[in-house]
């Protein structure tokens, strides 16, 4: 499940990133190709085949003052693959910063991050994500994306 600010400037994120530095958890390098025939995911390890699974999309207005969030419960399923099918393909390389308030959360902050034609790592997507599907306006949670929300202004 991810959830994402809507209309969130990505170019504010640089300023944002310091303040988040210190509940960086993880981050993770891959890259993302799509081919004619399929979409995949590739890592130093595996390559996977990305199931798309389509999901309801709720968007919850003034979520924390004039902060809208859009739910998305769609989904990949990943299947281990030896090799990719199709010609024609476009890729990119996906640099996937993960923040957390508590290490022990389900809910994440992410930060994905490319490179641009200059070859500088900018941002490119930016949401929460957490593993299994929640309502946002639970007490516990909706604290945590608010304290997330405010390090980010």
């Amino acid at each position: 499940m991810k959830i994402y600010i809507n209309n969130f400037n990505l170019n504010s994120l640089p300023n944002s990133q310091k303040s988040l530095s210190d509940i960086l958890v993880e981050t993770q390098t891959y890259t993302e190709l799509f081919t004619n025939e399929s979409i995949y995911h590739i890592n130093n390890k595996h390559i996977y085949l990305l199931e798309p699974k389509d999901g309801e999309i709720i968007i919850y207005k003034n979520y924390f003052n004039d902060i809208s969030l859009v739910v998305d419960n769609s989904y990949f399923n990943k299947i281990i693959e030896t090799s990719v099918n199709g010609n024609e393909h476009l890729h990119k390389k996906i640099n996937k910063f993960i923040y957390k308030l508590n290490p022990k959360s389900k809910l994440s902050f992410v930060i994905e991050m490319t490179n641009n034609v200059d070859n500088l790592l900018v941002p490119n997507d930016v949401y929460f994500e957490y593993v299994e599907l929640i309502d946002i306006k639970e007490l516990f949670i909706k604290q945590e994306i608010i304290e997330f929300l405010s390090l980010l202004n």
